[in-house]
C-alpha cells in the first residue's frame, strides 16, 4: 500500500498554534520532555541520551522512547531515535515551539510545534506533537512518549501499539479520576446508552473548541457544541473504547494517555482496534466545564494498516 509522499505532506496546513497559543501559558523551559526534544533539534545527541540510564530508576524496564516511529528500549536504541530525528522528516534541520504544559505526579507534557526546514525547497514543514516523559532524580528521564498524527511524517503506520499493559481489558476506575473528566470518560464508554450523548455535551461549554492535531484538510478544528456533538455521534457504536493509564493534571488541563480496550457492545471480533492515544482536555475555570478536547489518535484510518508488518504489544 502506498504510503503518502513529503511533497503531499508539504500542502497540509494546521491551525494548533493559531488556536491555543496563549502568552499567559507558563512554559518551563527546564522541563526534561523539552530540553530532550531540544537537544535532538539542535544536534546534542549525548546531552539527549544521557538525561537517561539504561535502566529505569525503579523495576525491571530499560529506559525507552515510544514514539509513532517505533519503540526504543535501551539507550542505544535510544542514541538511534535520536540521531534519526531529521531522517524520517527528510529534513535538514529542526526546531520546536512549545504552546501548552502540563505537570503532575511526576510527568510533564508538553505540547508543541515541531518545526522541520527544507533548504533546497524553501519551506518549513510545522506540525503539533505531543510529548510526555515519566521523571526522575535531577532533571531526568525514565521514559518518553510522543504522539502525533501518523500522516504528518512518510512511511509511519497509521498502527500505533498499546503502549501501557492494562491490568484490565476494560474501563479505569472512575475514581481515578474527578470532576468534568470522570463524567467525560463515564460518558464516553456509555455513549451508546440513551442519553448519552446529552451527557457528554453537557460536560463542555456552548463554545468548546475540538481538534487542531490532524491536517485541516483532514479533520478541521471545529467550535461549537453543535458540530462537536456530531463528531461524537461517530464514536457511536465503535468496537472500543479508551482506558486511561497515565493522567497529568493540573486542575486546568488534563492529559490523559490511554490503550484501547473492547466495550463489550460489539461483537464483529475487530479487536486490531486496539490501540494507543492520548486525549488532552482544558477546564473552563469560570465554569468548571471543557473548552477544548485535543485527542492523537489514528481512528479511521484503520484500513491502511499493514497487519503484516505491524508490532502487536499487547
Amino acid at each position: 500500500m502506498a504510503g503518502i509522499t513529503l511533497p503531499e505532506i508539504l500542502e497540509f496546513d494546521n491551525r494548533f498554534y493559531e488556536t491555543y497559543y496563549s502568552p499567559e501559558n507558563v512554559i518551563l523551559a527546564t522541563s526534561p520532555e523539552l530540553v530532550f526534544i531540544n537537544a535532538i533539534c539542535s544536534g546534542e545527541i549525548d546531552k539527549a541520551v544521557d538525561m537517561f540510564d539504561e535502566m529505569q530508576q525503579f523495576g525491571d524496564d530499560k529506559s525507552s522512547v515510544d514514539a509513532p516511529q517505533g519503540r526504543f528500549e535501551g539507550k542505544e536504541a535510544i542514541r538511534t531515535f535520536c540521531e534519526t530525528w531529521l531522517n524520517y522528516a527528510q529534513a535538514d534541520a529542526s526546531y520546536v515551539v512549545p504552546v501548552v504544559q502540563t505537570r503532575s505526579g511526576g510527568r510533564s507534557c508538553t505540547e508543541m510545534v515541531v518545526h522541520y526546514q527544507y533548504r533546497e525547497l524553501g519551506k518549513t514543514l510545522k506540525f503539533p506533537i505531543c510529548v510526555v516523559g515519566d521523571l526522575r532524580e535531577e532533571g531526568r528521564l525514565d521514559e518518553i512518549r510522543i504522539y502525533f498524527f501518523f500522516k504528518w511524517l512518510p512511511g509511519i503506520s497509521a498502527y500505533r501499539h498499546r503502549i501501557f499493559k492494562p491490568s484490565h481489558n476494560e474501563q479505569a476506575e472512575l475514581n481515578s479520576m474527578c470532576n468534568v473528566i470522570r463524567e467525560y470518560i463515564d460518558a464516553l464508554t456509555n455513549l451508546v446508552d440513551e442519553g448519552g450523548m446529552e451527557r457528554i455535551l453537557a460536560t463542555m461549554n456552548d463554545d468548546v473548541i475540538y481538534g487542531g492535531y490532524r491536517p485541516e484538510s483532514i479533520s478541521p478544528v471545529i467550535q461549537g457544541k453543535d458540530r462537536v456533538a456530531k463528531k461524537y455521534e461517530s464514536f457511536i457504536g465503535v468496537p472500543q473504547t479508551v482506558r486511561f493509564e497515565s493522567i497529568i493534571d493540573n486542575d486546568i488541563t488534563a492529559v490523559c494517555e490511554w490503550v484501547g480496550v473492547p466495550n463489550g457492545r460489539d461483537e464483529s471480533g475487530r479487536v486490531p482496534l486496539l490501540q494507543s492515544g492520548v486525549g488532552i482536555y482544558d477546564r473552563d475555570p469560570a465554569t468548571g466545564k471543557l473548552k477544548a478536547v485535543r485527542i492523537i489518535d489514528n481512528f479511521r484510518f484503520q484500513h491502511e494498516i499493514d497487519w503484516d508488518k505491524v508490532d502487536i504489544r499487547y
